[in-house]
């Protein structure tokens, strides 16, 4: 049983014509990509490139990334590029573009596994932060709540952060400061 051969389209992007490897190249690049075409059984239909193009230049503003683009919708290709940062250099707009090309049908292949490991780090550690800044909050808003109570009320004692959240103590033992009740906030 014979199986299809998946088309591939490869781009290449270098911000200045002096790069510091020989890997990091417009010619290092296509060879990174061509070598994992010929590993992935991928026929390469067509190369574009583009000379002088930073990374923080919107990717639908390039002029051979939309044509790269264009050739992968047209003939059913995947875009291969040695790695994502020859996309955009800014994750956002890098899962912008990724999910617009998405939308018509556009499959974007990293050659190299490192930097899809680098990217999944990248976004793991953002998500991360943000659930930190998320409990920070939630934090303090218990923490200015149960100040409001005081006032409010004169019932409370003191706060306390347990492992789920901001907790009023409802009352204490006089001499010793145990809690002997608590209210979560």
């Amino acid at each position: 049983m014979k199986t299809k051969t998946e088309n591939a389209v490869i781009y290449a992007r270098v911000a200045t014509r002096q790069v510091g490897s020989p890997l990091e190249s417009l010619s290092g690049q296509v060879q990174i990509c061509e070598q994992y075409c010929k590993q992935k059984g991928l026929k390469v239909i067509s190369h574009h490139s583009e000379i002088g193009v930073s990374g923080v230049t919107q990717p639908d503003s390039r002029t051979m990334l939309g044509q790269a683009v264009e050739d992968c919708r047209k003939n059913s290709a995947v875009l291969v590029v040695s790695h994502l940062s020859r996309l955009s250099r800014n994750t956002l707009d890098l899962f912008k573009f990724k999910d617009r090309l998405d939308s018509i049908g556009v499959h974007i292949q990293p050659a190299s596994n490192e930097v899809e490991n680098d990217l999944i780090a990248r976004v793991s550690e953002s998500i991360d932060e943000h659930e930190r800044a998320i409990h920070s909050q939630r934090i303090k808003a218990g923490i200015r709540h149960a100040r409001k109570e005081k006032l409010a009320k004169g019932t409370f004692k003191s706060c306390v952060r347990g492992l789920s959240g901001v907790y009023e103590v409802v009352s204490e033992l006089p001499k010793s400061g145990k809690v002997i009740s608590s209210k979560r906030l």
